[in-house]
């Protein structure tokens, strides 16, 4: 996996992220002032966006997180969702892999069950990752790492954005139906767009980013991880 800045991963579930959630207060500084803004003021605003930016993605890489739940740990354990067949199979591939991984070439139940535990699994899963990085050949596990990356962002980051967002609302609001900033007041057609965009923005928080869609993002990105065993030599 590729670990620039503009590669894929942080471009679609750490930078997008961080747009999303700017980009509406970006437009409201414009629209509100972009008339009587400086030269040097406008530099101070720009510096201002990028810190911002940068300490949205502070956020997104500091706290990526799964509930503290490992499910791609659990979807090896004995008694997983998975069928016996197909669970079988990866024990045996996980056993060759490495001589740590010894516990899963016995396949007969009992003895299974008592040797696999969560701890041995959450190895394994650790080594899968560093396995699977090359996005080439790991095509989907690569992806469903965006895609659960992207939500999970977003999630981390819904509470502030719905608060900043409503405040925002308000402020809009105000100007919208009060005289102020009457000489400099942007149109009521730009401040109804300003309005539409906070407004929209919080909708899709609320409806769309949801713990539900993460866990099942996790679940989706676990899977593919699990299912990377088998495209590995």
């Amino acid at each position: 996996m590729s670990l620039n800045l503009f590669d894929s991963y942080n471009l679609r579930a750490r930078t997008s992220v961080a747009l999303f959630y700017t980009l509406p207060f970006i437009l409201d500084v414009i629209a509100l002032f972009g008339k009587s803004i400086t030269s040097v003021e406008g530099v101070a605003l720009s510096v201002l966006i990028l810190v911002t930016v940068q300490c949205i993605l502070h956020l997104c890489r500091s706290n990526h997180q799964s509930f503290n739940r490992n499910y791609a740990a659990e979807y090896l354990m004995p008694d997983s969702e998975i069928s016996n067949i197909t669970k079988n199979r990866y024990y045996r591939k996980i056993a060759s892999f490495e001589p740590e991984f010894i516990a899963f070439g016995n396949i007969d139940e009992e003895n299974t069950q008592k040797a696999i535990t969560i701890n041995l699994c959450e190895s394994v899963v650790t080594w899968l990752r560093a396995k699977t990085r090359d996005d080439k050949v790991f095509h989907l596990v690569y992806e469903e790492n965006i895609n659960y990356g992207f939500i999970w962002n977003m999630f981390n980051l819904k509470k502030v954005g719905i608060i900043f967002n409503c405040i925002a609302l308000a402020f809009l609001a105000l100007i919208f139906f009060t005289p102020i900033f009457e000489n400099d007041k942007p149109t009521h057609f730009v401040l109804a767009l300003e309005i539409a965009a906070h407004f929209t923005a919080t909708m899709y928080l609320i409806a769309a980013i949801t713990k539900k869609k993460v866990e099942t993002s996790a679940k989706r990105y676990a899977k593919a991880l699990i299912e990377a065993i088998d495209l590995i030599g």
